[in-house]
């Protein structure tokens, strides 16, 4: 009967150590790597709802103002409200509301309330500066977003006498700053 062969191998407690130090700082130096990616995607995910609501602010603005959910609020339309009143008799209510448009309305509400405080701030802490860099940074945004008479990029780099890279420069960093403003710290 031939001699049965054991191929296990023994190590000794300093090579257990070892391997388990090595595989301890791979798992963590892969921890802190997925760690990185999430802040990043959260950091970008940040600036591009930042981006976003400017670029929507006008929009938002009018909507907030212009949306029609009841009823009531169409007073040029009398055979609707007649009509209303009509199918609405016995169950005591005599109004209609699109609770959904409603709801949209309050909630764009909200979010414009919090953006113009975060706004008003901004505007402050950069005519405070006293540094032209920074103030230039908060007119970009007024006049790409804000004001109703919209410039372009190349009409602000007139304006401020400086290159359209420059302008995209301060737009990205008054971004960056209005992003931690709307959303909290980012970075």
């Amino acid at each position: 009967m031939p001699k049965e062969k054991n191929d296990s191998i023994t190590l000794s407690k300093d090579q257990i150590k070892a391997i388990t130090e090595t595989a301890a700082a791979v798992a963590v130096r892969e921890y802190l790597k997925e760690a990185e990616r999430d802040r990043q995607e959260r950091k970008d995910h940040r600036l591009h709802n930042t981006r976003l609501l400017m670029e929507k602010y006008r929009g938002m603005v009018v909507y907030s103002q212009d949306a029609v959910y009841d009823a009531t609020q169409i007073d040029d339309d009398y055979d609707l409200l007649t009509l209303m009143e009509m199918m609405q008799e016995g169950i005591g209510s005599h109004t209609l509301t699109v609770h959904s448009i409603q709801e949209g309305a309050a909630t764009v509400s909200i979010i414009l309330h919090h953006i113009n405080k975060m706004l008003e701030f901004y505007e402050h802490r950069c005519k405070t500066s006293g540094k032209t860099e920074i103030l230039r940074r908060w007119e970009t945004v007024r006049w790409l977003y804000i004001e109703e008479e919209e410039k372009t990029i190349p009409e602000l780099s007139q304006m401020f006498f400086v290159d359209e890279r420059t302008v995209y420069r301060y737009l990205k960093a008054a971004t960056l700053d209005l992003s931690a403003l709307f959303f909290g710290l980012c970075y």
